[in-house]
């Protein structure tokens, strides 16, 4: 069988608790960084040796129910440590679908520029960050920002859409930070809120009202 080229899998980044225990028993914690439906970058305290196979115990956002991972260690790098997953379970495979950022299909979704004030909610700032929306769509936005987002972080993106509505308030992760501005991908958008967001992308780019 083949094994999948774990580059070529849409990822996200994250930051989900985990135990790694080695198949002698020795059980460690540690977190995940990124994840993609072949393996993951983590990072455990103790020794990790490469080639070893380990389990791993995930704690999903908003699931009671740790999710249970065999893994092989294929990399260790001065910020984290690479695993490739080892038959994964369909069940397990649905779970991680969930969280896995389907990226080619954001990148490729309807986008269109704009120009509308925004305010970020952090994990790391104390006070909201005022800035603007560069482009939008129903999956991820670009915005500017005075202060400095953090790559990976968590954040809250206050939208005012010019809809006569109510402002919406889109969960959202800092997936990527370059000179034309922070690339923010959006998670756990509830399903009202995503048709929304949806719609006016599509009113925005056709002109209608």
């Amino acid at each position: 069988m083949t094994t999948p080229d774990r580059r070529r899998s849409p990822r996200t980044k994250a930051s989900w608790p985990l135990t790694v225990q080695s198949f002698s028993g020795e059980a460690v914690a540690g977190e995940v960084m990124d994840v993609s439906l072949t393996g993951m970058k983590i990072t455990a305290g103790g020794v990790v040796q490469v080639g070893a196979a380990v389990t791993l115990r995930v704690t999903l956002p908003r699931e009671s129910e740790p999710l249970e991972l065999v893994a092989r260690v294929v990399r260790r790098d001065i910020d984290g440590i690479a695993v490739d997953f080892i038959d994964l379970a369909e069940a397990a495979a649905a779970r991680l679908r969930l969280h896995v950022s389907p990226w080619e299909v954001r990148r490729r979704s309807p986008r269109v520029s704009l120009s509308l004030p925004v305010t970020v909610r952090g994990q790391f700032e104390p006070r909201p960050q005022r800035g603007s929306i560069i482009d939008l769509s129903a999956f991820a936005a670009r915005i500017m920002t005075a202060g400095r987002l953090q790559d990976g972080e968590r954040v809250a993106l206050d939208l005012p859409l010019l809809d006569g509505d109510a402002p919406m308030r889109i969960p959202a992760v800092v997936w990527e930070i370059g000179d034309r501005g922070a690339v923010l991908v959006f998670h756990d958008v509830p399903p009202a809120d995503f048709q929304r967001l949806s719609a006016y992308v599509q009113r925005t780019l056709g002109g209608g009202p």
